[in-house]
């Protein structure tokens, strides 16, 4: 990827990102959904969010992408333990159809910070927390006894600009990106389905979504075991 394509600023040329109402997907999904996903989408930029980083490590390809999911979902598979500080790293990423709706900060060095200056899809590390005093479960609680659960892709629908400091109900004319988070809504809801836990003798379907493939070997999910969750299949 060219990065002259990625344009140099800063926070104080910009101003400060702000948005909300946020729609929020997570989602396990096995390697060939992921592929699948990832086609559906298109050709887009996918840059690191997490934190600074090198000019060479900006842009993330989909090829490396797949290939470092597939390595998760294997080992998730296999019921072995996931480098979870890794996963959480490379799995901090911004989807966009349009550059512009990003900047790059210059750090020390070759390095950079790179920030969002309009609202571009953005995906995390997921994880819930079973909890066995109210026997729900809490979305992006990141604590030792967490469970992981593949990658969540978020969207805001209200944008403030910066400078103007007017709000806007993010739309498809002005907005690229929201062409892109519906996409994934969409491949999601033909591909996958609410996960239905049994958790405590309790059977709960939640929102988090759960790719069909994937049915054949939850049950070596580790973290799942730990925590005497059962994926009711």
């Amino acid at each position: 990827m060219d990065l002259s394509s990625l344009r140099l600023s800063s926070l104080e040329k910009e101003g400060m990102f702000h948005a909300s109402k946020w729609l929020k997907h997570p989602l396990l999904i096995d390697q060939q959904e992921m592929q699948s996903l990832l086609e559906e989408i298109g050709d887009c930029f996918i840059c690191h969010a997490s934190g600074v980083v090198s000019k060479s490590d900006a842009f993330v390809s989909k090829k490396r992408l797949l290939d470092v999911y597939s390595s998760y979902i294997q080992a998730t598979r296999e019921g072995l333990s996931v480098d979870e500080r890794e996963m959480r790293r490379f799995f901090c990423n911004y989807f966009t159809y349009d550059l512009s709706c990003l900047y790059a900060v210059p750090v020390a060095g070759d390095r950079l910070l790179i920030k969002v200056a309009k609202p571009v899809v953005q995906m995390q590390f997921h994880h819930f927390f079973p909890s066995s005093m109210d026997g729900k479960f809490h979305s992006m609680v990141m604590t030792g006894d967490s469970v992981h659960w593949g990658v969540q892709f978020s969207f805001p629908q209200i944008f403030e600009d910066p400078k103007t400091h007017q709000f806007f109900k993010v739309n498809e004319q002005d907005f690229p990106n929201t062409i892109l988070f519906k996409k994934i809504a969409r491949w999601l809801r033909f591909s996958t389905v609410p996960t239905p836990f049994i958790f405590q003798g309790v059977r709960t379907r939640v929102p988090f979504r759960i790719g069909k493939s994937c049915f054949s070997w939850i049950q070596n999910h580790s973290a799942l075991k730990a925590k005497g969750i059962i994926v009711d299949t």
